[in-house]
């Protein structure tokens, strides 16, 4: 009986001491667990969020308007008044920029002749344009004037500078309009060569 009683109590002791070990072992399972952050497997903190960067400004659409404005701005110059009275020349932009000023012109025709008679209404087109604005002014801030002659393609056929002293010349009428127009050709000689050619 004693033998049995002491076989009895060395296991009940045995048992004790593996409950008490799986009972350590949970609470520090338990105490790992609560260290881990569930979702990432990292600590319990809170993982810090990335600050926002700062997106670049996108420029104001009133400034860019503004700008445009100032650049397109001809001064002692009435851009609704230059127009050209003609059926194969066409203004497709004005551009003043830097005290220079840059007419872009679409031509619809390859016969020289056509085009040089045509030619002839920029005379009066820059005339009425001026003088209906301020003629002093323009002359005083205008100092290159820029002819570029473009295809129907809008391929640049030919770009010329005239002597701004030529159009200030016919706007105060010491020359012609077609003495005007003949030193435009002359710059544009090589030019005219070549649709003769064509």
């Amino acid at each position: 009986m004693e033998r049995r009683k002491v076989l009895l109590g060395s296991g009940t002791a045995i048992a004790t001491i593996l409950a008490g070990c799986a009972s350590e072992g949970d609470e520090e399972g338990e105490e790992e667990e609560t260290e881990l952050d569930p979702d990432n497997g990292e600590n319990g903190d809170e993982p810090e969020e990335p600050e926002d960067e700062e997106e670049p400004e996108e420029p104001d659409e009133e400034d860019e308007e503004d700008e445009d404005e100032e650049q397109e701005e001809i001064p002692g110059f009435d851009r609704e008044n230059f127009e050209i009275d003609s059926d194969v020349i066409e203004v497709k932009e004005l551009t003043y920029r830097k005290q220079k000023l840059e007419v872009r012109l679409m031509l619809s025709t390859t016969d020289r002749d056509e085009l040089v008679e045509e030619l002839e209404a920029l005379g009066p087109a820059f005339e009425d344009a001026i003088r209906d604005a301020d003629a002093d002014e323009f002359f005083a801030e205008v100092e290159e004037l820029q002819f570029t002659l473009l295809d129907e393609d809008k391929n640049t056929r030919i770009s010329i500078f005239v002597d701004i002293g030529w159009l200030r010349q016919f706007v105060d009428d010491d020359i012609t309009s077609d003495e005007f127009i003949d030193e435009m050709l002359d710059e544009m000689a090589e030019f005219l060569d070549e649709m003769d050619q064509d």
